[in-house]
């Protein structure tokens, strides 16, 4: 599967700062066995968010990125979803 590398957030500072900043992320994948203090707050963040977590061998997140990816990467989202609540009110307003 293609994915651009300019949709993945890869390491786990980059990415709780994605999440802490309300970045648009359709899903995180982890490495099965990473833990700490970091990844704790990744899956407090992403649960917060709603954003999926997928367990996942290293080799897999190798194949993604080839920069220090600390066990984790996020893929950032294509599209910028909006409230159907918001988008109605957008539009009565506009006429």
């Amino acid at each position: 599967m293609f994915q651009s590398k300019k949709n993945i957030v890869a390491g786990r500072n980059p990415v709780i700062e994605a999440l802490k900043n309300k970045q648009a992320i359709d899903k995180i994948l982890l490495f099965k066995n990473a833990g700490g203090d970091a990844v704790s707050e990744i899956k407090k963040l992403a649960k917060q968010s709603n954003v999926p977590l997928q367990y996942v061998p290293n080799e897999k997140l190798n194949r993604l990125t080839n920069v220090n990816h600390q066990c984790i990467v996020a893929f950032k989202s294509a599209v910028i979803y909006q409230d159907l609540q918001e988008v109605i009110d957008w539009v009565n307003a506009s006429g």
